[in-house]
């Protein structure tokens, strides 16, 4: 679990330097090893902000995925290390959990943990794929709402999204392939990195070296910074890494170099122990990309290791039997190692192998797998290994091997428990016959449902699996409810109840079961998660939701009860006794997981009642840290009549996390509230964060209400000293509710510190000000109006308001200003106020006469005068002599051109 202030490293790129053949890690990037990338990392930083804001407003039902994809060892985990840090430095998440991805092949077999729905996970694919896959898959789904950040191939992006197609809500951003001025400027950073003596160690030749030589177009970041650090281009690697790989005295040389151009690990106890230090020192020194781990070994990546086995196998005949030969041995010594996971993850990586079509034709790559199947029969009695029976299973489906492996599955089942048979490998042959429609299917279904009934260990996940993938369920259903009967008890006996409940046939004779099912163990505690997992299904039915009601209020200290709960809600929302029920157990059970979705969801509801409102701010004051205290407590500061316990709770809240992104939003809900108690806490966060975007929005909101003579002071200080981009607003908005002398004053002392663009505004208001209040002229004569931005929208403001009304104030200011515009700002200027299609006052038709006279023949002047044509002169306008003028000039102009058109 990482909170901000675990971001305490120094700034990445500080301790440049290669690591020893392992994935990329937290420490690793806390001790600054890694470079940035900005160009590539602002793009990410954008899409992930736009991502997170849209799924945190709208949460989907389903996880939401946010999924950095591209090739293989381009930077995308650092990159998802950097984004974690950056989102914690900046503040857009609270916390997230962080998982890395390790060498040991087995990093993923404990379910996400549920302290936070943000997770973010290097290789998603990979862990849903684990040995614990489908823990996984449940523990994401059941947490609501769920974020997943992490990276994926291509393949493996492709893989997830069709294999679980309704489980995520996947947005995905592709990482561009690198290009050469940027993987230049990293290698140069990387190599060229610490002391003199450091950097004749990592580079004996930089005299010579010509890093730009060595890129080519296609070559992954990796691949081109060791190609890099000897300085050698692609075209010489095939000469280059045997020398390199010599003295590690490397056993099936040729094989290991075949499956790592596949991409795939060869077993790590091909290489001598005598030779691991040499390996390793050699990695950690950037002269071989090797990576050694639990996971097998691999000397380089593909684009590095293909020319060297196209130079040692250059005959394809060749190849194919090396490639045969030494895939068998690979997949039998990690047998004989006891690690028959990772031959069945060798075999299924090699399926989706992207370099084997290249290698091969898929009519050849069949031939490669049935070369392989046949040996490996050879090998155990002319039938696959029963650890790895369920991988063959899926490649023949693919590849068609012959003989059936189906075959082998149905007599290994039918021998019983004298077999060794695993309850998975059942589950995975019954899968298997379930796609197909032969008789060899309906034995094979017999013999898994005979394994599954006799197996004594626990198979509950097995039948979870079993009957949520498989198409014709109903043959399954018997043994589902045989081991539901037996094991009412049993921790996953509500995930096998949700698995009959999932399809949509016998759902009336299943319901009444399941009720018996709850009726007989009522006496215990099993019945809650039972009762949770048909209100799911069962919403509409009442005596259900009476029925759970009952058994709450009689067990509500188990730990199954603030499912049931939450469940109940969602069922009878509008219930009273369900509210009342759930109110006493927040009450008494703040601290219990369920309490962080119980709360949002009874505000959600019910936030208009007081006691609601209350038992939550009492969850927020004993859990402030939790991601949903933000969101209770805004929602109970939007009510119409915040209660007055709110103020205590904010306050410390806000004392806690001053830096949240939804502090402003919370200051400013409660900002125009009268509560005297929140005002301290707005003014002391103002105090600490003049120039947060949210200051002078909070600042006009409180102007609604707090006009008092410190809040006023509060203002003028911001407006002139707090240099914040909009401040003028804020002056607009107590312009708008309190226009006397001060205010003014402050106007026009702050008017040279206007932004250009925002002047226009600020004249505009002040010229509504002089129209409706001439006696506040005098306080406006220091003014620098004769700027032209400013005396055109100050003129139009006085030209919307009546005759009578702005008479004055255009008598006082026209004689003074105009004189001093030129002839183009006086033209910009009466055009503005000419398409107000508002009479002129005297003294600025008097203006614009002399102007026209000056201007006779110029383009301009013919533009003004169809303007003053087009102005109305009937009614209250006839009162203004200047403007009758003009307008028979205007006339006069018009007839003219008449005569002589």
């Amino acid at each position: 679990m990482l909170k901000p202030a675990d971001v305490d490293s120094p700034s990445a790129g500080e301790r440049l330097s290669p690591q020893p053949g392992l994935p990329p890690a937290w420490a690793a990037w806390r001790e600054g090893r890694y470079a940035e990338r900005p160009a590539v990392f602002a793009a990410l930083w954008t899409a992930f902000n736009e991502w997170r804001h849209r799924v945190t407003i709208a949460p989907p039902a389903t996880p939401a995925v946010f999924c950095l994809y591209g090739r293989s060892g381009d930077g995308k985990s650092v990159l998802l290390l950097q984004l974690a840090a950056a989102a914690l430095r900046e503040g857009a998440l609270p916390a997230l959990q962080l998982y890395e991805r390790k060498p040991d092949a087995r990093e993923f077999t404990t379910p996400p943990a549920t302290d936070t729905p943000w997770h973010f996970v290097d290789r998603l694919p990979d862990a849903v794929h684990g040995e614990d896959g489908h823990g996984w898959l449940k523990a994401l789904r059941q947490q609501q709402p769920c974020f997943v950040v992490t990276t994926a191939s291509p393949a493996a992006l492709d893989w997830l999204t069709k294999k679980y197609p309704h489980h995520f809500a996947v947005t995905t951003w592709n990482l561009p392939w690198p290009q050469r001025e940027e993987v230049v400027a990293l290698a140069e950073a990387l190599w060229g990195a610490g002391s003199q003596k450091e950097r004749e160690a990592l580079n004996p030749q930089p005299s010579t070296l010509n890093l730009g030589s060595v890129w080519r177009e296609g070559l992954s970041l990796v691949e081109f910074l060791f190609a890099a650090r000897h300085g050698v281009p692609l075209e010489q690697w095939a000469e280059l890494l045997p020398r390199l790989v010599e003295p590690l005295r490397l056993e099936s040389l040729r094989e290991v170099w075949a499956a790592n151009v596949l991409g795939l690990p060869a077993p790590a106890s091909l290489l001598p122990p005598a030779s691991h230090a040499e390996a390793l020192r050699l990695a950690a020194e950037g002269l071989l990309p090797v990576q050694l781990s639990t996971d097998g070994l691999r000397l380089a990546p593909p684009r590095l290791a293909r020319p060297v086995l196209e130079k040692l196998l250059p005959d394809p005949a060749e190849r194919f039997f090396t490639l045969t030969e030494g895939f068998t041995q690979f997949v039998e010594l990690w047998l004989k190692e006891n690690n028959p996971a990772a031959a069945a993850r060798f075999l299924w990586q090699m399926v989706h192998s992207e370099p084997l079509e290249d290698l091969f034709h898929r009519s050849r790559r069949r031939d490669v797998f049935r070369a392989i199947y046949e040996h490996h029969r050879a090998q155990h009695g002319e039938r696959p290994a029963a650890a790895l029976l369920a991988v063959w299973m899926d490649i023949g489906q693919v590849f068609r091997l012959k003989p059936d492996s189906l075959e082998d599955a149905a007599a290994l089942l039918e021998a019983g428990p004298a077999s060794n048979f695993t309850p998975e490998l059942a589950t995975e042959a019954w899968l298997h016959a379930d796609r197909r429609k032969n008789p060899l299917a309906e034995r094979l279904q017999r013999a898994a449902v005979n394994c599954l009934r006799q197996c004594k260990q626990d198979i509950s996940g097995c039948l979870v699996r079993l009957y949520g993938e498989t198409k014709h369920s109903a043959a399954a259903l018997p043994v589902l409810r045989d081991w539901l009967e037996q094991h009412t008890g049993h921790p996953r006996a509500a995930a096998v109840l949700e698995a009959l409940l999932q399809k949509p046939f016998g759902q009336s004779q299943l319901y009444a079961w399941a009720m018996d099912l709850v009726d007989w163990t009522w006496t215990g505690r099993t019945a809650g998660p039972l009762l949770a997992v048909l209100l799911d299904h069962h919403r509409e039915s009442h005596a259900l939701r009476q029925h759970a009601l009952t058994w709450l209020q009689r067990y509500p200290a188990t730990p199954q009860a603030g499912p049931l709960l939450l469940q109940l809600l969602r069922a009878g929302l509008g219930e009273p006794e369900v509210v009342r029920v759930a109110l006493l157990w927040g009450a008494q059970f703040y601290a219990h997981p369920a309490a962080t979705e119980l709360w949002p969801l009874l505000l959600k509801h019910h936030s208009a009642m007081p006691e609601v409102r209350q038992v939550a701010l009492e969850w927020v004051r004993h859990c402030p840290e939790h991601p949903q205290a933000a969101e209770m407590l805004l929602v109970v500061a939007r009510e119409q009549r915040p209660p007055a316990e709110l103020a205590p709770v904010v306050e410390a809240w806000l004392v806690a996390h001053p830096w949240h992104e939804r502090a402003p939003d919370l200051l400013e809900a409660l900002a125009p509230a009268a509560h005297e108690a929140v005002r301290p806490v707005l003014a002391r966060w103002l105090d600490t964060q003049p120039r947060h975007a949210s200051a002078a929005q909070m600042l006009a909101a409180c102007l609604r209400s707090h006009l008092t003579p410190d809040w006023l002071a509060r203002v003028k200080e911001f407006v002139l000293h707090s240099g914040h981009p909009d401040a003028a607003r804020v002056l607009q908005r107590l312009l708008a509710i309190m226009p006397n002398d001060e205010v003014l004053r402050l106007a026009v002392e702050f008017l040279p510190r206007v932004p250009p663009a925002a002047q226009g505004k600020l004249a505009r208001h002040l010229g509504h000000v002089a129209a409706r209040q001439p006696e506040r002229i005098g306080v406006l004569r220091q003014w620098p109006l004769a700027q032209p931005p400013l005396a055109a929208p100050f003129f139009a403001a006085l030209a919307e308001t009546a005759l009578d009304m702005m008479a004055k104030a255009v008598g006082e200011w026209a004689p003074r200003v105009l004189p001093r515009l030129s002839d183009a700002d006086l033209a910009a200027l009466f055009e503005q106020l000419l398409a107000q299609t508002a009479p002129l006052p005297d003294p600025l038709s008097r203006a614009l006469g002399t102007w026209l006279d000056r201007n006779r023949g110029k383009p301009e002047y013919r533009r003004m005068i169809e303007q003053l044509r087009a102005q109305p002169a009937q009614g209250h306008f006839m009162r203004s002599a200047g403007f009758l003028s003009l307008r028979a000039q205007a006339d006069l102009f018009g007839a003219e051109l008449r005569v002589e058109g």
